[in-house]
Formats: structure tokens, C-alpha cells, sequence
């Protein structure tokens, strides 16, 4: 059974949730660059020429670490299960 201060919590904690969701772009904005002055803009060319490179190189990342995929939720839980994902690949 819940207490009032545990009840409260979870009332405060899902309004919080519901006014940043009402505030999150729905037109795709977050993926638009931020105008920013040249001077504080990192030039990664150097290590990708091009945003296509950089997305074919993060999906091939994302692929690289699917056997971690059951382990997700769970290195906190123990030693043991920590040394094994960190022994799976």
C-alpha cells in the first residue's frame, strides 16, 4: 500500500513527465543543428566527411553492441552479472 508522501511523489514526479513531454518538439526540431557562432562549432570532418558517414558509422556502432542487450537493467545487480557483460564480446 502506498503512502500519502509515496503517493505525492508519484503525482509530482508524473506532472513533471507530462509538462516536459508538452514541451518536446513534435516537428523533428532536436535534429536541426543549434545556430551557434563558427568559433564554438567543432569541425569533425577530420573524422567524418559527411553526416551520411557518420550515420552509416553509428548504425554499425549500434549493431556492435547488441549482444549487451540482455544485460541491460542488470550490471548494477551483481559482480557476477557485471563480469559477464563485460566478458560477452
Amino acid at each position: 500500500m502506498k503512502t500519502p508522501l509515496l503517493q505525492t511523489m508519484y503525482a509530482t514526479a508524473l506532472l513533471m513527465l507530462v509538462a516536459v513531454l508538452a514541451g518536446t518538439p513534435e516537428s523533428g526540431r532536436a535534429n536541426e543543428p543549434a545556430a551557434s557562432d563558427a568559433q564554438y562549432t567543432w569541425d569533425l570532418t577530420e573524422f567524418y566527411a559527411s553526416k551520411a558517414l557518420w550515420t552509416t558509422h553509428l548504425e554499425r556502432l549500434r549493431g556492435d553492441v547488441d549482444f549487451l542487450a540482455p544485460y541491460a537493467g542488470k550490471l548494477r545487480d551483481d559482480a557476477s552479472t557485471l563480469l559477464s557483460a563485460l566478458d560477452a564480446n
